[in-house]
C-alpha cells in the first residue's frame, strides 16, 4: 500500500497497520522504508536502494531468512547503523563482514553503516543493487520521524484474493495498492511463453 499523493510516505500508516491485523483475511503484515542512496567507493557512487524492514515479521512471512548467506536477519535489529548488502553489491564495493561502508543519501546527508551480513536472491541486478536495514536506521537515514512508512506488505491466507482485495484496500485507505499477481504479470507470462516453446520444440523433434 502506497500514497496515492506526491508524498512517499504512508499518510496514517499506524492506524492503517492497526486496522488491517484486525482483517481476519490477512496472515500477517511487514512494514517496510524505500531509501534510495548512493554507495561510495573511492571516487566512484553505486547506486542502490536500503529497504528499512522489520527482521522479524519479514522473516516469518517472507522467509527472508532463506536468502541470507552469512549473518542473520535479526543482526540488523541487535547492531546500531548496520546493513546487510546483496551479494553482488559487496563484491563491488569490496566490502566483508565487519567492514564499514559508506552511502549519500539523496539529500546529500554522509551515514557509515556496518555490514552484519550478506544476502543472495539469484537474481543479480538485485543483488547488485539492494540492501538491508532497521526501520529505525533508515528512519535515521533519511532524517525522518519514526512513523515515517514508505510501503505495508500484506500476506494473504488466500493470494487468489488478492485482486480484489487490492481494490477494496485502495479505496478504504485512499492509497494505491498492487497485488502480487498485477507485479509478477510480466514474469508470468515470459514462464508460460518459455514452456509454450519447450513444448513445441518437444513436438517438433518426438
Amino acid at each position: 500500500v502506497k500514497a496515492s499523493s506526491s508524498r512517499l510516505e504512508i499518510y496514517n500508516s499506524g492506524a492503517i497497520m492497526q486496522s488491517l491485523q484486525q482483517d481476519q483475511r490477512i496472515l500477517g503484515i511487514a512494514p517496510k522504508i524505500s531509501a534510495p542512496v548512493y554507495f561510495n567507493h573511492g571516487t566512484v557512487d553505486i547506486t542502490g536502494i536500503i529497504y528499512g524492514i522489520d527482521a522479524e515479521a519479514e522473516s516469518k512471512l517472507f522467509h527472508f531468512n532463506d536468502y541470507i548467506t552469512a549473518g542473520t536477519a535479526q543482526d540488523i535489529t541487535q547492531v546500531a547503523n548496520s546493513i546487510i548488502l546483496g551479494k553482488g553489491l559487496a563484491e563491488r564495493l569490496l566490502a566483508n563482514l565487519g567492514d564499514v561502508v559508506q552511502v549519500t543519501t539523496t539529500k546529500g546527508e554522509i551515514f557509515q553503516l556496518k555490514v552484519v551480513g550478506f544476502f543472495q536472491s539469484g537474481i543479480m541486478e538485485i543483488d547488485k543493487t539492494q540492501s538491508y536495514a532497521a526501520i529505525s536506521t533508515t528512519q535515521k537515514i533519511l532524517g525522518k520521524a519514526n512513523n515515517y512508512i514508505t510501503d505495508i506488505q500484506i500476506k494473504l491466507k488466500d493470494i487468489n484474493k488478492a485482486p480484489a482485495l487490492a481494490r477494496e484496500y485502495a479505496q478504504l485507505y485512499g492509497s494505491d495498492a498492487e497485488d502480487i499477481q498485477t507485479a509478477n504479470s510480466q514474469f508470468e507470462t515470459g514462464s508460460f511463453i518459455r514452456t509454450l516453446i519447450s513444448y513445441a520444440v518437444g513436438i517438433t523433434l518426438l
